[in-house]
């Protein structure tokens, strides 16, 4: 069916005639090679059937007239062999319902301006819960049920797919990294999101995984006695609303009538205090959802320069390659044998390299 809406001319007007009759924008499903690189490519399309049921059905009707009287149409025939029956159309409703899940996984762990590695733990535990077969779905805020069969199964192979691959077989040097930007991160520094303990075949516990965390600092990061560290104030940024999707979201954390919050601090440390700069992160208040980590570190740079050094250097490791991938996909389509000619410009407006982070 996504062959034919995207191949034939045919096609794509009446079902953009019929579209138009139920005051839908005009529109072609996802490609398939567009579906295929990640999780959230089978979301997208499946979405789309969703969204245009009504003017693919009564494309169906319409079509099947329009084929008997256009024999000249060499892809006017065929489509009838592929037309959805009411079933299929409740399981490409349902798989939405499941999918959309993985897919807020995927746009948040493969974003490429925001600090990723500290939220692999809390996306991949929401995302477990998420997929069990106990946890009621939701859309759009409401309960929604999976009747198909076929659904439920995927659900749960989905989820046994996620678990071996994110908990049981990851590696123990990956889970550590992972421990220490999350602890690193002040939203779950105290490990509390969903399936926090299912790591290490369940035997990661909130202790053992900000344990690590200190290790690393005593050996690599904590300053030698007399030791001082440099620091230049940064000017913090308005925090601007996207429509992209939020971890806030996705946790179902989000709160839009809250106030925000101060991250900042400016107080530079007493460079005689005693307690130790780990220690006073821990102790301070557990930050909500909604909130930019790395202007959090750059607020307080002052106050734990030291540790701010070793969050800049943690928190800056992408969780996913995506981002880099997707520049050398773009740069090998730019100068390939066709297009040894084109000019600075046109390869500029191509290529856009994702900023870096900067704590």
């Amino acid at each position: 069916m996504t062959a034919h809406y995207n191949h034939s001319v045919i096609g794509q007007k009446f079902l953009h005639q019929c579209q138009e009759l139920y005051g839908l924008g005009k529109s072609n499903p996802p490609k398939d090679n567009a579906t295929r690189t990640g999780w959230g490519g089978a979301f997208t399309q499946a979405k789309w059937f969703m969204d245009n049921q009504e003017a693919v059905q009564m494309y169906d009707v319409e079509h099947t007239v329009k084929a008997k009287n256009a024999m000249d149409n060499p892809d006017g025939s065929k489509y009838k062999d592929h037309k959805l029956t009411q079933s299929e159309w409740n399981t490409v409703r349902e798989s939405v319902f499941v999918l959309q899940h993985p897919k807020g996984a995927v746009m948040l762990l493969q974003a490429t301006k925001k600090s990723t590695v500290n939220i692999v733990l809390p996306v991949i535990g929401k995302l477990l819960e998420a997929l069990h077969e106990e946890t009621v779905l939701k859309w759009e805020k409401r309960p929604v049920q999976t009747q198909c069969e076929v659904v439920r199964d995927g659900r749960q192979n989905l989820y046994k797919a996620v678990k071996k691959r994110f908990t049981n077989d990851l590696m123990s040097c990956k889970l550590e990294d992972f421990c220490v930007a999350t602890t690193l991160d002040p939203r779950y520094k105290t490990f509390k999101f969903p399936k926090s303990t299912d790591w290490d075949r369940g035997t990661l516990t909130p202790g053992r995984a900000i344990g690590w965390a200190r290790s690393a600092w005593t050996k690599d990061w904590k300053p030698k006695e007399g030791e001082t560290v440099s620091v230049i104030a940064a000017t913090p940024k308005s925090k601007k609303k996207t429509a992209e999707v939020t971890l806030s979201d996705f946790m179902g954390d989000s709160d839009e009538d809250d106030e925000e919050t101060i991250v900042g601090s400016s107080e530079a440390r007493d460079p005689k205090r005693d307690e130790d700069e780990f220690d006073e992160y821990l102790a301070m208040p557990v930050e909500r959802v909604d909130f930019d980590v790395q202007q959090w570190w750059r607020s307080h740079k002052f106050e734990l320069p030291h540790l701010a050094k070793m969050a800049r250097q943690f928190l800056g490791v992408p969780a996913s390659t995506a981002g880099v991938e997707r520049i050398f996909s773009a740069c090998g389509q730019m100068h390939s044998d066709l297009r040894k000619s084109t000019n600075e410009e046109m390869q500029t407006s191509r290529l856009k390299c994702p900023n870096s982070l900067v704590l």
